[in-house]
C-alpha cells in the first residue's frame, strides 16, 4: 500500500509539475521521478506554444493527464480511509459537501469554475465586450487536475448520497453534478458549437445560398485577423465567430486558439469593397474587446 501511495502521489506531483512548466524551467534538470512518472521532455517549448493552447478534452495530452491525475488522486482518497490524519481530512471534506443545499452549490460552482478555467466568468466578460482576461492562460494548464478534484469529489459525494436515509438526497446530488459537468465542460459545449456553426457556414458557401441582395457582380472575399493573445479561449473563439458572422455579407468564419487567427470570408461587389470592409470587421472586433491586426485580405 506505501508504495502504491508513493506511486500516486509521484503521479500527481508530476501533473502539477508539468502544468507549472518546472522542467522547462529548470533547464531540463528536471529531477528522474518527474521525467519517470510524468514524461517530461527535455525540449523547452516557448512562452507563446505554451499559451497558444485551448486545453480541451481533445487537446494533445490533455487526456492523459487528465487520467494520471485522476487516477492518483482516487488512490490517495481511497487510502486516506485507512489513515488517521487523513481520516480527518476526510470527513472535514464529507462535513462540507453534506451541509446546507446552497452551500453545497456554491463548493460545486466553484468546482465547476476551476475546471473550466473560469470560462463562465470569459463569457461574461465578452458580453461586455471587456474581452480576454487570460484565464486560459494561466488555469488552462491546471484544467486536468482540477477535473480530476471535481470527478473524485463527485464519487465521494454521491457515495455519501447513496448510503445517506435522508429524503430527497439523490435529487440534491443529480442538482450538483449537473451544475459541476455544465460548467466543467462548458469550454468542451461552446467548441463544439462553434466548430457547428463554422461547418455550417462553410455548407451554405458551398451551396451558395448566401449574399442575397449582393448582385450578380458579387465576389468572394478572405480576410484574415491575427489575433494572438486577445483570443485565448473557447469563450472568446466563440465570440470572435459571433461577432464576424453577424456582419452583413459575412458567409464563412473559422477561428482557432492554436494559431490565434481568425479567417473571415464575405461577398463584396469589388476588391476595393473588399479592404474597406476589412477595415471595418476590424473594428468590429476591437469594439467587442479583440485587439488585432488585418494580415491577409485578396480575393478568393
Amino acid at each position: 500500500m506505501r508504495r502504491l501511495l508513493v506511486v500516486a502521489a509521484l503521479l500527481v506531483v508530476s501533473e502539477c509539475a508539468l502544468a507549472l512548466n518546472v522542467p522547462g524551467k529548470m533547464g531540463g534538470k528536471a529531477p528522474a521521478a518527474l521525467r519517470i512518472f510524468g514524461r517530461a521532455r527535455q525540449t523547452r517549448a516557448s512562452d507563446a506554444e505554451r499559451e497558444a493552447n485551448a486545453h480541451l478534452l481533445w487537446s494533445r495530452g490533455f487526456a492523459r493527464k487528465l487520467a494520471i491525475s485522476t487516477a492518483g488522486i482516487g488512490v490517495l482518497a481511497h487510502a486516506a480511509a485507512g489513515n488517521g490524519a487523513l481520516g480527518t481530512l476526510e470527513a472535514a471534506l464529507h462535513h462540507a459537501i453534506a451541509r446546507s443545499e446552497g452551500q453545497r452549490l456554491a463548493i460545486w460552482s466553484v468546482m465547476g469554475l476551476l475546471s473550466s478555467a473560469c470560462c463562465a466568468v470569459q463569457i461574461l466578460l465578452n458580453a461586455m465586450s471587456i474581452g480576454c482576461a487570460g484565464f486560459n492562460t494561466y488555469l488552462g494548464p491546471w484544467r486536468p487536475f482540477f477535473l480530476a478534484c471535481t470527478v473524485n469529489l463527485q464519487v465521494f459525494a454521491w457515495r455519501g448520497h447513496l448510503a445517506s436515509t435522508v429524503p430527497g438526497s439523490a435529487s440534491v446530488a443529480a442538482w450538483g453534478s449537473v451544475l459541476a459537468c455544465s460548467l466543467a465542460f462548458l469550454p468542451e459545449l461552446l467548441a463544439l458549437a462553434t466548430a457547428w456553426r463554422s461547418r455550417r457556414s462553410r455548407r451554405l458557401r458551398r451551396s451558395k445560398v448566401v449574399g442575397v441582395g449582393v448582385g450578380d457582380a458579387a465576389q468572394l472575399f478572405r480576410v484574415e485577423f491575427h489575433l494572438g493573445k486577445s483570443m485565448g479561449c473557447a469563450s472568446c473563439v466563440d465570440s470572435v465567430q459571433r461577432a464576424l458572422l453577424g456582419q452583413d455579407g459575412v458567409v464563412h468564419v473559422q477561428a482557432a486558439v492554436e494559431a490565434g487567427r481568425a479567417e473571415c470570408v464575405l461577398q463584396v461587389s469589388s476588391a476595393a469593397e473588399g479592404s474597406h470592409r476589412a477595415r471595418q470587421l476590424s473594428e468590429v472586433l476591437r469594439t467587442a474587446g479583440f485587439a488585432n491586426a488585418v494580415e491577409t485580405a485578396a480575393p478568393l
